[in-house]
């Protein structure tokens, strides 16, 4: 039943993939590496850049001069999430069979919208789902096939070069991956000795030193080249402890949005929760249980893996501040424990013909019900912000008044640029600034936050600020004394100033744009 499943699942997933992308391409998180590279690629870049998820620039720095660049940006995402599906699958299959592997497809395709979306675009931590699953399937591969030291050596290389360039574009990759690899490695070192042979476990542990280090020369070369990175709030402050409660309710509640669950609550997503609250519980009990004992070495590893990786993805998510900060739109962060959940359930049900008759109705479900929730999803344009897609009004204005070049909120800029394939140029601004590196002496200033400092250097007029009352960031009227203004429009529910000159060069400059970098 899940395999035909899958296959409505597959047909409705590839018959809305262009909506899908197309309405993700409003969202400011996803586009604005992309707008950075072309800018970047086009123009060049003199001064500071701060980027939050700096693989997927590099990637499309290095592609933007191709002839389709736009559409390779827009489903590389997808390709890699099919890629880490297919390590998902292998490695199910060699310590399973065919029959773990092909539930393992079953289950792995069928994600939910809101684990899709961070399938299909950029910067949504993709590159950590699959440097999870490519971790998996290597020390599957360490401890099940036979191979010739080169061949390994080779291979450990492969895997640190990939896993250390995601987990310098993720730092989630460190609880969801990272980290329960090399615990596995000291496991395995300590209980299956005899079957990881020497040679091997240095492999391993090489692969595991050499994926720090690619990681940190990345960063480093980011650095040198006047990149730097910063992280929301959340992600580098311990909880405090009135917030504890909140965390594991969000934990929880995430877990069952991940599964399917809509925000609102419905009986079928507390169902869905369920089935993959069980498919993360089980393999842990299996585990416990055994002690190993009943698993082979390769069985262990990959379980022993996930187990780690559901357990450092809960502690992160509980201990740090991220949910606070983000509140519903921190579910996101725990789209691995899908990904856990199909690469370990299987494997566990394929060992009696009993569990696979048990998991088959409500695995199932799961597929169909996660079927019509994208279908239903892509259909209501939900994929995209509320609000963006009424941009579409003051994008045409701005073109037919050909007023190519201003500032708006940051949730607006990105997206204006990216849709009008860069006929304007829109930078990010904010009047709310959450720290004092964001403050530049006036009451909007440059937003440095996936931003080049070279749009705010003062070129020629005219220029725009685009006030919009649904953004929080630009919501109010630029100050009187920022600069006279010529004219202003309003369009829709949105305000639009026109400044003779480049507006920007009166904001003065955030200290985010020229800290020290080491």
């Amino acid at each position: 039943m899940p395999p035909a499943a899958a296959l409505i699942y597959v047909f409705v997933l590839l018959r809305r993939l262009p909506e899908i992308v197309d309405q993700l391409t409003w969202n400011a998180d996803y586009v604005s590496v992309m707008v950075m590279a072309q800018s970047v690629g086009t123009s060049g870049k003199s001064g500071r850049a701060v980027i939050i998820q700096i693989g997927w620039y590099w990637f499309n720095l290095a592609t933007e001069h191709l002839p389709f660049h736009r559409q390779v940006w827009e489903y590389a995402p997808f390709v890699l999430a099919m890629a880490a599906l297919a390590l998902i699958v292998w490695t199910a299959w060699r310590v399973a069979g065919r029959f773990a592997a092909l539930l393992a497809a079953s289950i792995g395709i069928a994600a939910a919208p809101i684990a899709l979306a961070t399938q299909v675009a950029q910067s949504f931590h993709g590159t950590t789902w699959f440097g999870c699953a490519l971790l998996a399937a290597y020390l599957c591969a360490l401890l099940s096939s036979k191979m010739s030291r080169r061949a390994l050596i080779a291979m450990s290389v492969l895997v640190a070069l990939l896993a250390g360039f995601a987990s310098a574009t993720d730092p989630l990759l460190v609880p969801a991956g990272d980290a329960p690899f090399a615990l596995t490695l000291i496991a395995l070192w300590r209980l299956r000795k005899d079957d990881l042979p020497r040679w091997k476990w240095l492999a391993g542990a090489g692969a595991a030193a050499g994926i720090g280090l690619t990681a940190g020369v990345m960063v480093l070369a980011g650095r040198v080249a006047g990149y730097g990175s910063s992280f929301p709030r959340g992600l580098t402050h311990f909880v405090t402890p009135d917030h504890v409660t909140g965390n594991a309710r969000q934990l929880v509640t995430g877990v069952f949005e991940v599964a399917g669950m809509p925000r609102g609550g419905s009986a079928l997503g507390v169902v869905l929760g369920l089935f993959l609250v069980a498919a993360l519980m089980i393999p842990m009990a299996w585990l416990i249980r055994s002690r190993g004992r009943d698993m082979d070495a390769a069985t262990l590893a990959v379980v022993g893996f996930w187990v780690a990786s559901i357990l450092g993805v809960a502690a992160a998510f509980l201990f740090s501040d991220l949910p606070h900060d983000f509140l519903q739109n921190s579910s996101r962060y725990l789209v691995s424990m899908f990904y856990a959940g199909a690469a370990t359930l299987p494997i566990w049900a394929a060992r009696a013909p009993l569990r696979l008759a048990l998991i088959a109705a409500p695995a199932t479900l799961l597929i169909l019900a996660n079927a019509a929730s994208v279908d239903s999803t892509a259909a209501a344009g939900r994929f995209s912000p509320s609000f963006s897609p009424s941009l579409s009004e003051p994008i045409a204005f701005l073109e037919q008044h050909g007023l190519t070049r201003g500032y708006a909120g940051n949730y607006d800029a990105a997206p204006m640029s990216f849709k009008t394939d860069f006929a304007l140029h829109v930078s990010p601004v904010t009047e709310v600034f959450t720290s004092p590196e964001d403050v530049c002496g006036k009451s909007i200033c440059p937003f440095a936050y996936n931003s080049l400092s070279d749009w705010y250097r003062g070129e020629a007029g005219p220029t725009f600020i685009l006030v919009d009352p649904g953004i929080h960031q630009v919501d109010q009227p630029p100050p009187p004394g920022l600069d006279q203004v010529m004219t202003v429009y309003h369009v829709g529910r949105y305000e639009i100033y026109v400044y003779a000159d480049d507006v920007a060069a009166h904001m003065g400059t955030p200290p985010r744009f020229t800290r020290s970098l080491f």
